[in-house]
């Protein structure tokens, strides 16, 4: 019968890099009522989002890893809002 087979530990002791791809979907609003008319503020956007990381890590044993990573993200979505004001007497309120 042949010795049996000791695992070893797992170790966290490792560097990677990796990137990220997908979408960024907006759709928002604000509506504000004052003493002297009605303000609104909306705006809807899309657009495509990436980004990446990179890091290594190392597992001194014991429940302790340190490590180091960088990472970038970004996006083609624009803000954009479109204001729509109305003062009260412009819009025959009183």
């Amino acid at each position: 019968m042949p010795p049996p087979v000791i695992a070893h530990a797992p170790t966290w002791t490792v560097c990677y890099f990796g990137g990220n791809i997908g979408g960024a979907f907006g759709n928002g609003g604000l509506s504000i009522a004052g003493p002297i008319g009605n303000c609104t503020i909306s705006g809807n956007d899309s657009g495509f989002a990436d980004g990446g990381q990179i890091g290594c890590d190392y597992d001194f044993g014991g429940g302790w890893v340190i490590g180091i990573r960088d990472m970038f993200d970004g996006t083609t979505k624009l803000e954009r809002n479109i204001p729509i004001c109305c003062i009260s007497r412009v819009c025959g309120k009183r």
